[in-house]
């Protein structure tokens, strides 16, 4: 212990009144007693409060001084916050930071980045700081709202408590929800007292965008205990005031009056959600009433006004009237002929809108409604359980207001009124789609989730039962529909032709020909095989189908392909961005993915899209999270990566395909013409286009299983001769590198790339040009991942971290991040993936090497990760803090950069 440097103040006990000690060990006691003799502890920062309790300004810059000096926990009260923030400047809404704001920040930061943190022991400064910074936050919040805003948002990254999470929560991150409400979102779910009802829209809209729907998203069991807690305080209000509330209301009390005002001060996405809680309704009475707005021009209808004159219209009157919010009087007629289902209009002069359909869900005769139900029902293929669920409502009674949204919505959110969506979305050289944000219509679209671990599991079970529907539904639209699966051939093989005519099966060819998407295209060729004995008619589609295919030239604006490959990044990346179904295997979301860009392709007329423009708008703006998701992806099903989606590989898998089909279905191919297209040896035959090895790669719902063939022996002869060579170049990995796609590789082949990389010292010679060891790192990496080899892993990050700082070719920081997460899916679990990933990050964002524009673009690639898998907040929020510190930028949310309308 007296080797302790502190150890010798133990021997001043007797001499001293008090003893001032910054050692943590030393004045997290009260006393030093020595002998007899017992003396006072304290640290500077009590003597400083103590000697300085009435000169503010003095003890405030004392305490920057401290800061700077690299002392940790230094507490901020609220006069000094309040200062601080005073004083500071906001410029296009970001705060300017003073040189004291500066110093509170980096305090922060020295704590985040490092393991200094003690709990519980410093429990005390942490939920003190919180505390003032949340109380200051509120007061901020008066007139001048775009100053408070920018400040709130200095202050929310300090606190925000998913920065937090390693240092409070450990690795359990569900942990906090577990802790119920922090007192954190407690005293922010509120508006600041005695703001104007301006001031607390603004208030609510800036809380809502930078706390309440990035928790939602992302750590949903935390939103969902703000929720219950809510519900609670307002039972509890309600119990403990009941008495004096009836009192006070000579008995009148109303239930629901109170739940309203509860409403009224939380922000609209807490209030809707509690609005959507049919429990909470049912329990204050509570029936909402919303606005209809209708565009060009801007109209608003009140909901409840709008739903009476439609009854009114459907009854004997045939017309109706309404008011819209600004006092205009519509007039709404039924033009429908005798017999016919109602047709609502709602017109005022010369402007006419259209009704919903579904309105006539509040007819009074009740055959209507049934008569409505059956036939909508039928047109839009809605799933029998949801059309016999809406039936027997119909049947007794018209729905209430709430219910006919919820019918729309219903019916909305299927492929078929998708498609007529987008189809109505096309003007000119214009188009409009959005990605339904809805888990009901990707179920309709691709079938039911049912647990299979493979897309060949799938295609056996629920895409089987989803063809089948299809064609009980309509045979002719049911095949068009069920083609729209046609991204992988273990799919191909449920599709349905039994119900259809030879008149239809042609006019569905015809149609696919001159209008149909290049996924439902292959589709149609590798089902065409199939059938092709017993429909020789389609032979000629075939023919031109396998034409347009071979002869789409990836490298030109009008490729179908390089639509595709567009399509599918952006629908993938939005998927991903709403995190819609993050539970199911990747294969699944792909599927749904993919079928969605069909579904868009198929609506699209030729001349409609610049294919170049597109791809390249989708890849700048989608590309980054879609990439990312991938990269993710493949700690579950490690055999595709993004690098495989491009159009030439895309073209070369379908290629592969058809050739594949055309030999298990020789049998069928009657013709000469037909035989040497797809079977001959001549340059134009589909299989002479197919590339030997590349046709053959995994597509993107292939990555749960690995190539079946077996490594030759020449090509394991060949790897060890170039891995076992005495000088490491980029070139000793190519035939294991480019093996990995093809053949069924094991750890012992991913341990010859590890034992060469250990053989060199990490350091790889003979590197030409920039893109030459990047190349190679990411090539490894897949091999570590098809392997699962920890090892090999282990070894690339080595090999990232010599090279980082070589002068003539260093691994920019993008690219290490690329090799990061495909290297992490040598790790199955969650918790060794997330460890292994959050290391390496933390490392690379420490890094001295890393400049400030790469730093940007790894925040920026760091806060989708942590939006895409919220368990990193666990290990990474130590590099979150680094990359804040590496400017005065702070680390705020992940931003929106995906346009919600393409």
């Amino acid at each position: 212990l007296y080797e302790y440097p502190t150890a010798e103040i133990f021997a001043l006990a007797g001499h001293c009144d008090v003893v001032v000690v910054d050692d943590r060990f030393v004045n997290q006691h009260p006393n030093i007693e020595n002998g007899d003799d017992r003396v006072s502890v304290v640290s500077t920062l009590d003597l400083l409060d103590s000697v300085l309790v009435n000169n503010h300004r003095e003890r405030t810059e004392h305490r920057s001084k401290l800061r700077n000096a690299g002392y940790f926990f230094v507490p901020v009260d609220e006069d000094e916050l309040k200062l601080h923030l005073g004083n500071s400047t906001v410029h296009e809404n970001k705060l300017a930071e003073g040189a004291e704001l500066k110093a509170i920040r980096e305090n922060f930061l020295q704590v985040q980045t490092g393991n200094c943190l003690q709990l519980p022991k410093e429990w005390f400064w942490a939920a003190m700081s919180l505390g003032v910074f949340i109380q200051v936050l509120r007061g901020l919040w008066t007139a001048d709202s775009d100053i408070a805003s920018a400040r709130s948002d200095w202050i929310i990254d300090r606190v925000n408590i998913k920065n937090w999470i390693q240092h409070l929560f450990h690795k359990d991150i569900n942990g906090i929800a577990g802790t119920g409400l922090n007192m954190q979102l407690a005293t922010m779910l509120f508006p600041p007292d005695n703001a104007s009802m301006q001031v607390e829209e603004k208030y609510f809209s800036w809380f809502q965008d930078r706390i309440l729907s990035p928790l939602r998203e992302q750590l949903p069991d935390l939103y969902s205990s703000v929720v219950q807690w809510y519900k609670k305080e307002v039972s509890t209000y309600k119990n403990a005031h009941l008495d004096k509330i009836i009192a006070e209301t000579a008995g009148q009390y109303d239930k629901t009056a109170l739940a309203k005002e509860a409403l009224d001060v939380v922000p609209p996405l807490l209030r809707n959600t509690l609005l959507e809680d049919s429990a909470f309704c049912g329990e204050y009475e509570i029936g909402a009433d919303t606005v209809i707005c209708f565009e060009n021009p801007d109209v608003n209808i009140r909901r409840s006004d709008l739903f009476r004159a439609v009854q009114k219209t459907l009854s004997e009157t045939r017309t109706g009237e309404v008011t819209d919010t600004d006092g205009l009087e519509w007039k709404l007629e039924n033009t429908a002929g005798n017999g016919q289902l109602p047709s609502l209009g709602l017109s005022s002069g010369n402007i006419r809108f259209p009704i919903s359909p579904s309105f006539i869900s509040l007819s009074p005769d009740a055959e209507t409604r049934k008569r409505f139900l059956e036939q909508t029902a039928r047109d839009l293929n809605l799933p029998d359980a949801a059309r016999e669920a809406w039936l027997v409502i119909l049947a007794k009674r018209p729905l209430e207001n709430d219910e006919v949204e919820t019918l729309d919505e219903d019916l909305l959110h299927t492929p078929v009124a998708t498609a007529q969506s987008i189809s109505g979305g096309i003007s000119g050289k214009n188009i409009s789609f959005t990605v339904p944000p809805s888990r009901k219509y990707f179920d309709r679209l691709v079938g039911e989730y049912d647990g299979s671990a493979t897309i060949q599991d799938y295609a056996e079970g629920a895409a089987r039962t989803l063809f089948e529907k299809l064609s009980d539904w309509k045979p002719y639209e049911g095949f068009l529909f069920s083609l729209l699966l046609s991204s992988h051939s273990a799919l191909e093989a449920g599709i349905k032709t039994d119900g259809l005519n030879t008149d239809d099966l042609s006019r569905a060819y015809g149609l696919l020909e001159t209008h149909g998407d290049i996924v439902s295209q292959l589709g149609a060729i590798e089902v065409g095989f199939r059938i092709l004995r017993s429909n020789p008619e389609i032979e000629p589609f075939l023919i031109r189908l396998m034409a347009r295919i071979c002869n789409d030239d990836v490298y030109v604006t009008t490729s179908g392909f390089k639509l595709l490959s567009a399509l599918f990044c952006i629908v993938d990346a939005q998927l991903s961005k709403i995190r819609l179904l993050p539970s199911e295997p990747p294969f699944y979301r792909r599927l749904a993915a993919l079928s969605q860009a069909a579904l868009i392709h198929r609506q699209l007329p030729d001349s409609v899209i610049d294919g170049d423009s597109f791809h390249k708008w989708a890849f700048d703006n989608c590309g980054g999270e879609h990439s990312l998701q991938s990269l993710v992806d493949m700690r579950t099903e490690p055999h595709w990566n993004p690098l495989l989606g491009t159009p030439e590989q895309i073209k070369l898998n379908f290629l592969g395909r058809i050739a594949t089909a055309a030999r298990e279905h020789e049998r069928n191919i009657g013709t000469e013409e037909l035989r040497k297209l797809v079977l001959g040896n001549n340059p134009k035959s589909t299989f002479s286009a197919t590339h030997p090895f590349r046709f053959d790669f995994p597509g993107p719902l292939d990555g749960a299983k690995g190539p079946s063939r077996e490594l030759p022996s020449e090509r394991l002869e060949a790897i060890r001769t170039q891995t076992g060579a005495d000088v490491v170049t980029p070139s000793s990995f190519i035939v294991l590198v480019n093996s990995a796609r093809v053949f069924r590789l094991d750890s012992s082949h991913a341990e010859l790339a590890a034992e060469a990389l250990r053989s060199c010292r990490h350091q790889i010679a003979g590197v030409g040009n920039e893109t030459q060891l990047p190349v190679m790192l990411n090539g490894l990496a897949a091999v570590a991942a098809v392997t699962r080899s920890r090892a090999l892993a282990d070894e690339l990050r080595i090999v990232a971290r010599r090279h980082r700082s070589d002068v003539q070719h260093p691994v920019p920081a993008g690219s290490e991040i690329t090799v990061c997460l495909a290297a992490a899916a040598s790790r199955s679990g969650l918790e060794d993936w997330t460890e292994f990933v959050g290391d390496w990050i933390t490392e690379l964002a420490f890094a001295d090497e890393l400049k400030d524009g790469e730093a940007r673009m790894l925040r920026s690639q760091l806060r989708y990760l942590l939006h895409s898998v919220p368990e990193l907040w666990v290990t990474c929020d130590r590099a979150c803090a680094a990359l804040a510190a590496v400017n005065e930028n702070t680390f705020g949310e992940y931003e929106d950069s995906f346009p919600a309308n393409p």
